[in-house]
């Protein structure tokens, strides 16, 4: 169901639970802020210009350019540069339910954007015991969103994994220089 807000409308996560695992992970990997979108208030489900349930990619980058105006050009500059650096970090296969690498993290306005918001008690629970609130009994609750430095661990001789884990080539040195250079550059807050 679209819910309106502010003369726009957003796609309610609930309204997506009978599509497909795939159609539903787009949600999961959609900033925050492109959930708003100009629409009629009617059911998503099978509505073929809803960027959660169908594949329509002209329809999101126009959701791209309308939340650039709506959430101002530094965002989505930002949020491209994150998607950027995100696929230049080499992924492996990290050990079930591990969390070794977990603990409290700072991100940038736009990765938090992209997490589900977590209670002041999760917060403080999480960091008395220097962990991280997203942090769940299986892992990383938020994985497919996490932020820059958690994706780094592993993958830097900086920054090893303490069960020996690791891609089959390490990050590029020059690619972990312009990731610290961001962390560096934009607003940080603790996640």
């Amino acid at each position: 169901m679209l819910i309106a807000m502010d003369g726009m409308y957003a796609c309610n996560a609930g309204a997506i639970a009978g599509a497909a695992a795939s159609k539903a992970s787009r949600l999961k990997s959609l900033p925050r802020y492109w959930l708003l979108w100009p629409a009629p208030a009617i059911p998503c489900i099978g509505l073929s210009a809803c960027p959660l349930c169908h594949d329509n990619d002209a329809l999101l980058d126009t959701l791209r350019d309308r939340a650039s105006k709506v959430m101002g050009k530094g965002m989505d500059t930002n949020d491209r540069k994150i998607d950027a650096l995100r696929a230049r970090i080499p992924s492996f296969v990290c050990i079930v339910g591990c969390h070794d690498c977990c603990g409290p993290v700072t991100a940038s306005s736009e990765e938090m954007a992209r997490l589900p918001v977590k209670t002041e008690a999760e917060h403080a629970t999480a960091l008395a015991e220097l962990s991280c609130p997203h942090l769940g009994a299986h892992g990383c609750e938020v994985y497919a969103e996490r932020p820059l430095i958690c994706r780094l661990f592993g993958t830097t001789p900086r920054m090893l994994c303490p069960n020996g884990q690791r891609p089959v080539y390490m990050i590029d040195p020059r690619t972990e220089d312009e990731i610290h250079q961001f962390l560096a550059r934009t607003r940080q807050v603790l996640v």
